[in-house]
């Protein structure tokens, strides 16, 4: 995954490899989705002005807590529940 990080007419945005975000909390979703639905090992960050390395650390810290077993754990957790959620669904029609 590359990202880009930069500043255009007063806002910031971060573009992930061909798609333009504007930094916002709607698109730090997006890209947490797309953290967990592709599995990217490694994250390359194109070179930044020093004014938006807050930008940078915070898209890194998602990343590493992503990353992070305990997270993992928990989502498989999740994913093993609604399918027994949806299979109880399913059962009872």
């Amino acid at each position: 995954m590359n990202i880009k990080i930069y500043k255009n007419d007063e806002k910031v945005y971060f573009k992930i490899d061909e798609e333009e975000l504007e930094f916002n909390h709607e698109n730090i979703n997006v890209f947490i989705d797309k953290i967990i639905s592709n599995n990217y090992e490694e994250i390359v960050y194109e070179e930044i002005e020093d004014d938006l390395a807050n930008y940078k650390e915070l898209l890194q810290g998602i990343y590493r807590e992503i990353n992070d077993e305990d997270f993992k754990e928990s989502l498989r957790k999740i994913e093993e529940k609604q399918k027994e959620i949806a299979e109880t669904e399913e059962s009872e029609e």
